[in-house]
């Protein structure tokens, strides 16, 4: 069951006399337990669709739907169902410790600190906060805060998490301790979560789907696998030893990488001309160098999404 549906969403900015189309008619869904990851370069429509579904910014035209209810004519209702991590640590009180932050929304949205007690100490566990539920929010480390950032969010058990570069300068980790966090509240806690990241390999572990926006458009859509195969057709690794090769010169291959793999040469390659492989194949031969493997290999979504973004 869907629990956003955003439907024909256009945003236009007026500033004096110029008009700036930010968003353009878009249209996407995300279900229950379902992680959607929402890219595009800067400027491309992310932050202000993010808002929108929030309400913090109305949009233009179009309708957004959560669990069912239309944002402009029950907001009440809606805003209910979702909760937003949209400037990332900075949405909490430094001078409060985890346990006070989380009661202090938890009371903002109506609830007793009797009632979220056993949730707000699940959250602190879950998220390895523990040891640290005491100590003002100011005196933890980045990655710290923003798990505290996260809990206040959820307390609230709104089936809808919006998260907008959730994993923003924290160390290798403390991402891995959140990705794996979110995971299991998508899983087992049925949450839906819409996340904006450049971070493409967090996305690549956590996300089912992708939304890529360019220039307020979608111009993608779809689970990670689908998009990653897509390409995986033209991407080659091929593996020589001995001869001084250039491959640059060659026309209908651009040279992704080149590297020592032990006492050989790799080089890993997109395929832009079919012909083109044969060719390379007699220059390694020509060069005397002998061809020790040549195997088809998987994008990864960074790639995926630089081919998408440049019109690929």
């Amino acid at each position: 069951m869907d629990i956003l549906k955003v439907k024909n969403v256009s945003k236009i900015y007026s500033y004096r006399s110029k008009k700036v189309l930010a968003v353009d008619n878009i249209s996407f869904e995300v279900k229950r337990g379902e992680i959607v990851g929402l890219l595009g370069p800067n400027g491309a429509g992310k932050t202000t669709t993010v808002k929108m579904i929030a309400s913090l910014i109305e949009p233009t035209s179009g309708d957004i739907f959560i669990d069912g209810k239309n944002i402009r004519s029950d907001k009440k209702h809606t805003l209910r169902k979702v909760a937003a991590v949209l400037e990332s640590n900075r949405n909490i009180y430094w001078v409060l410790t985890p346990r006070q932050n989380i009661d202090f929304f938890a009371n903002a949205w109506g609830f007793s600190t009797g009632s979220i007690r056993n949730y707000r100490e699940e959250l602190l566990e879950k998220f390895n906060l523990l040891e640290v539920a005491d100590k003002p929010v100011m005196k933890l480390s980045r990655g710290m805060q923003q798990k505290v950032a996260v809990c206040c969010a959820l307390i609230r058990k709104a089936p809808l998490l919006l998260l907008d570069e959730p994993a923003l300068g924290l160390d290798v980790m403390t991402t891995n301790e959140l990705k794996n966090t979110l995971r299991d509240i998508a899983k087992n806690d049925g949450n839906a979560i819409l996340l904006t990241s450049h971070n493409m390999k967090v996305v690549q572990d956590i996300c089912d789907r992708v939304i890529i926006i360019k220039k307020g458009k979608i111009i993608a859509d779809d689970k990670v696998s689908n998009l990653i195969d897509m390409f995986s057709a033209n991407f080659f690794k091929v593996v020589f030893k001995n001869g001084n090769i250039n491959f640059d010169f060659l026309n209908g291959i651009k040279v992704l990488k080149s590297y020592d793999q032990e006492e050989n040469r790799a080089v890993e390659f997109e395929l832009q001309d079919e012909d083109a492989l044969y060719e390379l194949l007699e220059v390694i031969r020509r060069s005397g160098g002998k061809l020790i493997s040549i195997e088809k290999i998987q994008p990864d979504l960074e790639e995926v999404f630089i081919r998408f973004v440049a019109g690929g």
